[in-house]
């Protein structure tokens, strides 16, 4: 009986049934600076790549609203989200090979970044799509250097 209140309890407070503040959600960074401001460098890393993938979104949305400019201004934010996501990750000093948990994560959301910056390039004025490319290229090299970091032993 006792186990069941328990659990109903934490049933309603996962949900969000009760109020006052038991809902421990973080709220995601609204820029760059507070993203720098994060001093768990792994968690950095992956609110780094959370706010480039908002931060993509926004930027096409922005950009199909006919603010072309401000949505290809966006593309420098997304570039450097990505290289404080890879900076932070070799702050650790921890080896990709040896401990890939938090590299083999960035890995996949800068690949999966990139399909959306391949698809973004498609919906710009041909104009533009050189922007695009330019962010595009950057992120695919990050991509490849954290894949290259999980699958290549250290050398001794």
């Amino acid at each position: 009986m006792i186990e069941m209140r328990l659990f109903s309890v934490l049933l309603v407070a996962a949900f969000g049934g009760l109020s006052g503040g038991l809902c421990l959600a973080a709220q995601a960074p609204q820029n760059l600076e507070e993203l720098r401001a994060e001093r768990n460098l792994e968690k950095r890393s992956r609110l780094a790549l959370e706010y480039a993938q908002a931060t993509l979104d926004r930027a096409i949305k922005t950009y199909l609203d006919g603010k072309q400019q401000a949505g290809l201004d966006m593309l420098l934010e997304i570039q450097q989200a990505v290289e404080l996501s890879q900076e932070s990750l070799k702050a650790t000093g921890k080896i990709p090979s040896k401990s890939p948990k938090h590299f083999k994560r960035a890995e996949i959301e800068t690949r999966e970044l990139l399909r959306e910056l391949d698809n973004a390039e498609r919906q710009v004025n041909f104009d533009h799509r050189e922007h695009v490319r330019e962010v595009y290229n950057r992120v695919e090299k990050i991509n490849r250097e954290l894949l290259l970091g999980i699958m290549t032993k250290p050398k001794k």
